[in-house]
């Protein structure tokens, strides 16, 4: 919805085919295989899409609120914030441990409770603690839980609506949403078949696919997968 955009992907294309012309002219027509895909996607912008914006220190001071009239105000301290909830960055929730293990909140009950304080918050769809995202079950939750790092994300994590931002970015992304999760996978030239492929893939099948085109034994073991349904048989692949 950008022109900004149009106008880069229009120069893009026109990159794209100077470097086709250069495979051609130094490696051969047809004998050479190009790749294309994209690590993430992006959201709509708000404005554009009928969503809306959340301002982030809004919803600190909301969820920091609701966590004083349930466990009253945090003890005063030269080493923390007199606050409960520390940060928000989207999907992260930082609590102020400390805080809470100065005045005996159980932690995990409190985690339990913020979460139950951002379900009911506008653009929320869905929360859940980090100790619950590691038995999450659920496709939405499982996200969430794919993007937990061992001690950089928060104690409690969340999912927002469809078309909902918490940033004052024109865009962004890490959503559940498919306008996040789904990208273009393109294979074009030598050995691969012509047309559009259903099935589940992934930018990280993209290697093991080239491997198997170069005939490329990896030393290590892959994340990704064959996309044999892009390659053409062995018997018509010159």
């Amino acid at each position: 919805d950008s022109h900004e955009v149009m106008e880069m992907v229009v120069h893009l294309d026109r990159v794209m085919a100077d470097l086709m012309g250069l495979l051609d002219a130094h490696v051969g027509a047809g004998e050479w295989v190009l790749a294309l895909s994209s690590d993430h996607g992006v959201a709509p912008i708000p404005e554009q899409s009928g969503g809306f914006r959340r301002s982030i220190s809004d919803l600190v001071n909301r969820l920091d609120q609701a966590l004083r009239t349930s466990l009253g105000d945090p003890p005063e301290s030269d080493s923390w914030p007199s606050q409960w909830v520390l940060a928000v960055d989207p999907p992260n929730v930082y609590l102020n441990r400390e805080a809470l293990e100065a005045t005996r909140h159980p932690l995990e009950e409190t985690y339990q409770l913020l979460v139950s304080i951002l379900k009911n918050e506008t653009g929320i769809f869905d929360a859940a603690s980090r100790t619950d995202l590691l038995e999450a079950q659920s496709a939405p939750l499982l996200s969430l839980a794919q993007d937990i790092h061992p001690t950089r994300s928060g104690d409690v994590l969340f999912l927002t609506e469809e078309n909902v931002l918490f940033t004052k970015t024109p865009a962004s992304h890490g959503t559940h949403h498919p306008y996040d999760q789904k990208v273009p996978m393109i294979f074009f030239g030598k050995g691969i078949a012509p047309g559009r492929h259903a099935g589940p893939a992934a930018p990280i099948d993209l290697v093991p696919t080239l491997c198997h085109l170069l005939n490329l034994l990896p030393a290590n073991p892959l994340d990704g997968k064959l996309l044999s349904s892009a390659l053409l048989p062995f018997r018509d692949n010159p």
